[in-house]
């Protein structure tokens, strides 16, 4: 995290000199909404639940449920 507040700084400030800051902040704005995008698709929300025989258990025996 520190690499990206400490180094990326200096291009960053040269690059809202030139450009101005409403295209710095439209450029910031479609980064981040393309982040949260590729969350969407990597992140394991709604994953199936992984089920794996257990020597011992019961079939539909729950090792989870409190007794």
């Amino acid at each position: 995290m520190t690499v990206s507040r400490d180094i990326l700084v200096a291009p960053a400030s040269s690059f809202i000199k030139n450009a101005g800051w409403p295209l710095f902040f439209f450029i910031s704005i479609i980064a981040a909404v393309l982040g949260l995008f590729l969350r969407l698709l990597f992140s394991p929300w709604n994953s199936p639940k992984v089920t794996a025989n257990r020597p011992g258990l019961k079939e539909k025996e729950d090792i989870w449920q409190t007794k």
